[in-house]
């Protein structure tokens, strides 16, 4: 990389990260990005790039990437809008007046490319069977065996991010109201957000298991900053220092519990975030209608109903054949009322909750 243009790029990080708030590893991509557009156009200076230039790029890219490797449509095209932000910006900074102002739509991935990278992509995840199997597989003799098992019945019971569950406290679990609270302020939630998760109906046993661990931590001495999760039995840390307990410090670790569980079980290994997959599959089986579906999908965590449509919990190549299936042998369904003897004001009022139904439902598809 020339001097020229390391001043800009060091610019250009500094107005993501603090200007617009982005997150470290969005700001880490966007620089990998950046390197390597340089990279592929052999360090052109930034004030002399054309749309020659560009369309260079981009063939470069689609065809092998800066390493040689096939690159994934969805890398690309986050790679094109990556560049594209940096450009429409450089275009407005002093001393790069010469660049076109336009020049950063030449960035603009093609439709096909584009409908490639968002197609829906088929995810493995544990059924909901799976998983009752696998807590029921985990021994439990030691401290961190019941540690391990709980922590899995509690990603099952909270729908948890394994980041919120190595860093929530016994005081984020509140059994009498069966709900968790992950408060952004002690615990490392996606974009810093508050999430009330009320408990999901995953089973009095998975339930159990977690109740028993609180227990447990609670008898022997956990007070309400204890990790929900520690590292191990409580460390003396100086002579005049009361014993505590550790938080587990990396993701990796709570990855691993969860191969191993699966290992053990027979299952096919998954993590911590393909549980969120099961609960999202299993919301339509627990819900009997929209309002329910709505409040299991925002007890996740999700503000829109579309991304946990979207996103996750896709339904497997046989449930679909199933349930498919099944409407072939299923006689048509008809909604109907008997509105005989009812009064003009009755029909009115049910006329307007029909209705409102519809609405709400076709608002919340929207969202």
């Amino acid at each position: 990389m020339t001097d020229a243009n390391a001043f800009p790029i060091y610019e250009y990080q500094m107005h993501v990260s603090h200007a617009r708030g982005r997150h470290p590893k969005t700001v880490n991509a966007m620089l990998q990005h950046i390197w390597q557009f340089l990279e592929l156009t052999g360090n052109i200076d930034f004030r002399n790039i054309d749309k020659e230039a560009i369309v260079r790029y981009k063939d470069k890219l689609q065809e092998q990437g800066a390493s040689g490797k096939e690159l994934a449509p969805k890398t690309i095209v986050s790679s094109f809008g990556h560049l594209k932000g940096f450009f429409e910006w450089l275009a407005k900074q002093p001393g790069y007046e010469g660049v076109p102002a336009h020049l950063h739509e030449y960035f603009t991935p093609q439709r096909r490319l584009v409908n490639s990278a968002n197609a829906p992509k088929s995810k493995d995840y544990p059924s909901h069977e799976e998983i009752l199997s696998v807590v029921g597989a985990m021994p439990a003799d030691t401290f961190l065996q019941r540690r391990n098992r709980a922590l899995i019945a509690f990603a099952y019971l909270s729908g948890a991010r394994v980041s919120a569950l190595i860093t929530l406290q016994v005081t984020h679990v509140d059994i009498e109201r069966r709900i968790v609270k992950q408060l952004a302020i002690d615990v490392y939630t996606k974009r810093s957000k508050n999430i009330r998760s009320a408990w999901f109906p995953v089973g009095d046993h998975i339930e159990g298991l977690v109740i028993d661990w609180i227990a447990e931590l609670k008898s022997l001495g956990a007070k309400p900053d204890t990790p929900l999760f520690p590292r191990g039995p409580r460390r003396t840390f100086g002579p005049k220092r009361e014993p505590r307990w550790e938080f587990i410090k990396e993701s990796d670790t709570a990855v691993r519990i969860f191969t191993a569980a699966a290992v053990h079980a027979e299952v096919d290994r998954f993590t911590p975030h393909r549980v969120r997959d099961t609960i999202c599959a299993m919301m339509f089986r627990w819900a009997t209608n929209l309002e329910e579906v709505k409040a299991l999908s925002q007890s996740i965590g999700h503000d829109n109903l579309k991304t946990t449509l979207d996103s996750y919990g896709a339904i497997s190549e046989s449930r679909e054949h199933e349930l498919i299936l099944g409407l072939r042998t299923r006689k048509e369904v008809k909604i109907s009322y008997d509105a005989n003897g009812l009064t003009a004001e009755a029909r009115d009022k049910i006329q307007a909750a029909i209705e409102a139904l519809i609405a709400t439902m076709i608002s919340a598809l929207k969202t």
